[in-house]
């Protein structure tokens, strides 16, 4: 009998294992800025209430103070007091004047005026131009053309007048 030669068995090399990459270290927890208080070291006892201060100020000194805004501010006038003279004023000042039409709609310029109680005026000086020079100019002619506007009422309290020309369209 003859011998059975088998073929030689497969033999897998052993399998080499790579080597392990260390495993990064996870991240300390971050350490709080504070220390938290252990609960039975918590006293119990009365709150504390903020002392109250005194003012810097007495509320007689504030009231002091108020009555002497309030007295003035009736010894100006009401806002509303003295429309009618300056209505008057304006009329007076737009009657002699004429926009030029090459003046944008809504351009303005501000005058101020410088009377005696009887009405002379004696200084004119613009506050704020229009930025265009043929408007300016027919402003001031206006102005310029008035020697005397309407007598301030005696309660007036300023010694001038403050007009601003706009051009309505």
């Amino acid at each position: 009998m003859k011998k059975k030669i088998e073929p030689p068995k497969k033999v897998e090399p052993p399998k080499l294992k790579k080597p392990e990459e260390p495993k990064p270290k996870p991240p300390e927890p971050e350490k709080p800025e504070w220390k938290p208080v252990d609960p039975k070291d918590i006293k119990i006892g009365k709150k504390i209430e903020p002392k109250p201060t005194k003012p810097a100020v007495s509320a007689s000194e504030i009231s002091k103070a108020l009555a002497g805004v309030q007295s003035s501010r009736t010894s100006l006038g009401t806002p509303g007091q003295f429309n009618d003279y300056y209505v008057r004023v304006m009329n007076a000042l737009y009657g002699r004047w004429v926009p030029p039409v090459t003046a944008a709609t809504g351009t303005s310029m501000t005058v101020r005026i410088h009377i005696l109680k009887n009405g002379q005026v004696v200084k004119r000086v613009p506050i704020s131009g229009s930025g265009n020079a043929a408007f300016d100019t027919t402003v001031m002619d206006a102005v310029n053309a008035v020697s005397t506007l309407p007598a301030p009422p005696s309660d007036y309290p300023y010694d001038y007048v403050e007009v601003t020309f706009t051009k309505d369209n």
